[in-house]
């Protein structure tokens, strides 16, 4: 399997999300917030996370650059869409989890 290399962010797992998103909503707290999880990762890391989550050979997974997708996205995707939650962070809300954690849970629940 062959994911990109070059394209870095941070996963977002819906359970921690939707607890952030109700804690903004019971504090009625105004303005935008950036949600994620903490860990910056490539696509290619968050394949390798995932198989050796799921007891499985990372190194299975094999690291390509954008211009090596065949086919190739149809919209250009940023090479850093590393989101800072400093809203979050400002406003006294603590740093979410690491995706490592809630990636486990999944792949515990999966299983």
């Amino acid at each position: 399997m062959r994911f990109v290399d070059d394209q870095r962010g941070h996963p977002t797992f819906a359970s921690d999300l939707a607890q952030m998103l109700l804690k903004l909503g019971v504090e009625r707290v105004p303005g935008v917030f950036h949600t994620t999880n903490q860990g910056a990762v490539s696509w290619y890391d968050f394949a390798r996370e995932v198989f050796g989550a799921g007891g499985h050979d990372p190194d299975r997974v094999q690291p390509i650059s954008t211009t090596e997708l065949d086919p190739p996205r149809p919209a250009k995707r940023p090479a850093n869409s590393v989101l800072d939650n400093m809203a979050w962070r400002l406003h006294g809300f603590a740093e979410s989890r690491d995706f490592r954690e809630p990636l486990a849970e999944v792949v515990a629940e999966l299983v």
